[in-house]
């Protein structure tokens, strides 16, 4: 299938993929267990109580100057500003990835985005490996090119320095959901690894209202998630991938606001609904999902839920929708919520436990214990300093 917005090829879920290229995904001299799906969620034992307790900010963005710079890209912060930023926030470990801007994805050549996600993912790495147990990394992915994102992975997961604690994709990529059937290769391989796949909004639909004021970030960034979980709800993706563990940004965006209406529509109970007027409705959802309503789903542990820029009143909201306090996340969206002023992502930040609809156990999880049951090198750092027993 050809893109014609760059020149690559896009390759359907139906399409075999090449000799050539099954040679060059082949493992490497280099083995290594992937990291094994986890599927029932330990309490961590924390050595500290109360607010002590850790926290890791699992949505912190990675700037390289000394890259982004010469190629004249968006740079708004610089890797020795991290402590003073975790101080301010109270954290005690973050977790890089990139920004991910859509032309990565439409304008550019493949071998150009993968080429740029290679140097973050060795760059992100390089850090971890000066501070294992304070900053983490989901590497950038180089969707939608499958075969460079099946190398991108095998080079990750079996050749870099230190292997990523998860990666970076985005809703959308090049006009194409992560429900899309020409993403299945690459979802089959990373279920294959168990991979954790952090997930953040792009800015690829403008509203009709004037942009300097009402800008993408403000509307379109939690619809665009509300678009991308109803694709992959509506296709099975979680259910058909049981080992890919999804990490959704700023509270999962508009969908927990607007789930009933997705049921509805797509669960075939309303009058009008697919297809418009006098068609036929079936129940789309259970019939992708092994019979499965949105509620079970969600609920099912491989959905993840990262509360910055969100509200303590969301929680409710979270909790309708299926999301257990074991899949909630914390993180703050840095630097793009404030550098000096700091106190509104706070706020948003520890909403869950503001929300005082938590026990300590699971606001000690949320803050630290459910990131550390999805990233088993940082958990095993956490051994080694004393923070958890």
């Amino acid at each position: 299938m050809y893109n014609p917005a760059n020149g690559s090829q896009l390759i359907p879920s139906k399409t075999r993929i090449s000799p050539q290229l099954q040679d060059t995904l082949r493992p490497t001299a280099v083995q290594r267990k992937p990291n094994p799906p986890a599927r029932q969620h330990s309490i961590m034992a924390f050595t500290a109580q109360g607010e002590n307790v850790p926290v890791i900010d699992v949505h912190f963005h990675y700037f390289m100057p000394d890259v982004l710079g010469p190629m004249k890209e968006f740079v708004i912060a610089d890797p020795g500003e991290r402590d003073t930023a975790m101080e301010k926030l109270h954290t005690r470990t973050v977790i890089y990835s990139p920004v991910i801007w859509s032309k990565y994805n439409t304008d550019w050549a493949a071998e150009k985005w993968a080429d740029l996600c290679r140097k973050f993912t060795d760059h992100q790495a390089a850090e971890v490996e000066k501070a294992p147990a304070s900053v983490g990394s989901f590497a950038p992915l180089p969707f939608p090119h499958v075969a460079q994102t099946l190398q991108a992975l095998q080079y990750a997961e079996e050749q870099c320095s230190t292997r990523p604690d998860g990666y970076a994709v985005t809703t959308s990529a090049a006009g194409r959901y992560l429900g899309d059937p020409c993403y299945d290769p690459i979802l089959a391989e990373c279920d294959r690894r168990g991979a954790v796949l952090f997930v953040h909004p792009n800015e690829t639909v403008m509203p009709p209202l004037d942009p300097e004021v009402y800008g993408w970030q403000m509307i379109e960034f939690p619809t665009e998630t509300a678009r991308c979980l109803m694709s992959m709800v509506d296709r099975g993706v979680f259910t058909r991938y049981p080992a890919v563990r999804w990490i959704f940004s700023h509270n999962g965006g508009s969908f927990p606001f607007l789930f009933q209406r997705c049921v509805r529509t797509l669960s075939g109970s309303k009058l009008v609904g697919v297809g418009g007027p006098g068609a036929r409705q079936v129940n789309r959802i259970a019939a992708s999902n092994d019979g499965r309503t949105l509620q079970h789903i969600f609920g099912g542990g491989n959905i993840y839920i990262e509360c910055s820029q969100g509200t303590a009143a969301q929680t409710a909201m979270l909790k309708s929708l299926g999301v257990g306090a074991q899949n909630v996340l914390t993180g703050s969206d840095w630097p793009f919520t404030g550098k000096d002023d700091v106190s509104s992502t706070l706020d948003e930040m520890y909403g869950p436990e503001k929300s005082g609809m938590y026990t300590p156990q699971e606001v000690e999880s949320i803050r630290a214990g459910n990131a550390l049951g999805l990233m088993p090198r940082l958990k095993a750092e956490y051994a080694k300093k004393g923070w958890i027993r």
